[in-house]
């Protein structure tokens, strides 16, 4: 269950809130590492298909991809210049996940959510997240854990000053599944996976041009601090208001 302690999944916080040995190992299940930081804490390699996914869903929320608009595999891989082959898998994927359908003879269209299905999609991940960030916070973050996260928000920051709202959306989402990774529980990763893919929100180039991005890398920051104080109650607030405004303000609705 998500709101259990970090014990009872079997994942052992140590003296120096790193992972104790014989915790479970899940999350490089299936993925290559590529290095490791200084305490050993592995970096992976998303896969060809996982890296289509997040460019093509990037791509969406920021408006390069229009929903009603019909695309084709071969246009999606002649835009994103890349082979035809992974950006099939990566449309099937996006198919099965509800994100994109399939128009017979044609190609896929983008799926339109309604503020029922977002609201519902928002209560999913409070229920989901929020106690999974305390979960973490009680564990506490180790040095090379706090590097990444730090080296991720930092990242977003320069690409906030670019105007890059693609590579910011990447990142944000390989920041917020990093963290949820460290519960040990592949399958919270992956449901949060989707459901970040389902609440994806149309259009927001805009934000480029806001100070909506650097509010929300802001958020990152505090969250990050409340977790590496192993300070549960703050962790979990940070992340119940951050989650609330992905669902108000980066849906252009302020918040509600």
């Amino acid at each position: 269950m998500v709101g259990c302690s970090l014990e009872s999944e079997g994942v052992i916080p140590d003296a120096k809130g790193g992972v104790a040995v014989g915790a479970p190992d899940v999350s490089t299940r299936g993925r290559k590492v590529v290095n490791a930081v200084s305490d050993g804490t592995p970096r992976l390699q998303p896969t060809l298909r996982e890296q289509t996914v997040d460019l093509l869903v990037s791509r969406l929320v920021s408006g390069t991809i229009h929903p009603g608009a019909i695309y084709s595999a071969a246009a999606l891989a002649g835009d994103l210049g890349i082979s035809t082959g992974p950006v099939r898998e990566a449309v099937l994927s996006l198919v099965q996940d509800g994100v994109l359908e399939v128009v017979k003879n044609r190609g896929y269209r983008v799926v339109t959510l309604s503020d029922t299905d977002l609201d519902e999609v928002y209560e999913m991940r409070c229920l989901l997240e929020v106690p999974a960030i305390g979960n973490v916070a009680r564990r506490g973050l180790s040095v090379g854990e706090l590097a990444r996260c730090s080296d991720e928000i930092a990242r977003m920051g320069d690409l906030v000053k670019r105007g890059d709202v693609n590579e910011f959306l990447i990142t944000d989402k390989a920041f917020h599944l990093g963290i949820i990774s460290l519960t040990g529980n592949s399958r919270l990763v992956k449901a949060v996976g989707k459901l970040r893919d389902e609440s994806r929100l149309y259009g927001l180039d805009h934000l480029a041009r806001t100070h909506e991005l650097n509010a929300a890398n802001a958020e990152h920051a505090g969250l990050v601090q409340a977790i590496a104080s192993m300070d549960v109650e703050s962790a979990q607030v940070n992340m119940q208001v951050h989650l609330r405004h992905t669902r108000g303000i980066w849906a252009a609705r302020g918040e509600e």
